[in-house]
């Protein structure tokens, strides 16, 4: 037919784009990527990282995200809970609106019973509470004390809503 094909080398549309339909709901209408600083945190603990990273991509209201935290150095720790706080958003403020992700150690100890560690986000919040979890038992959180400061390493991989 004789039309020409072209190629854009950047597109900026201020007001969005409307996928699959054109309700509100079909508008995406937000995009962007970063890094961010994932610390480890206990009330009244000293936690020393050689390594504090996160990024996350942001689409629309999903905020999706990759944390990786080694411990080495100083750790002088607890039996309060640890937490990783920096996220980059904070979550709805929702009620019910809760978020377990995806969490794998090396080097931390987990209590008797319990198999595992859990990441939380709760609503109208910025930060991971860390939870031991396990088969026929409470969810119980994971104290500094539980950590280590010769190479621990905390992986988290989840997502939560923002307003």
């Amino acid at each position: 037919l004789g039309i020409a094909s072209s190629r854009f080398k950047d597109l900026y549309l201020s007001g969005g784009v409307f996928v699959g339909g054109t309700g509100t709901a079909n508008q995406l209408d937000d995009y962007e990527e970063g890094t961010f600083t994932a610390d480890l945190d206990s009330s009244g603990a000293t936690i020393t990282q050689s390594v504090s990273r996160g990024d996350y991509t942001k689409i629309g209201n999903t905020v999706y995200f990759n944390i990786y935290v080694q411990m080495d150095g100083t750790l002088s720790g607890n039996s309060n809970q640890t937490h990783i706080v920096g996220l980059p958003f904070t979550s709805v403020s929702t009620s019910q609106r809760v978020y377990m992700n995806f969490c794998t150690t090396r080097f931390i100890s987990i209590d008797n019973g319990y198999n595992s560690v859990v990441g939380y986000i709760n609503n109208n919040d910025n930060k991971i509470q860390l939870f031991q979890v396990g088969d026929n038992v409470l969810i119980k959180e994971l104290p500094s004390g539980n950590l280590s400061n010769n190479s621990g390493q905390i992986f988290v991989q989840g997502f939560y809503h923002v307003s």
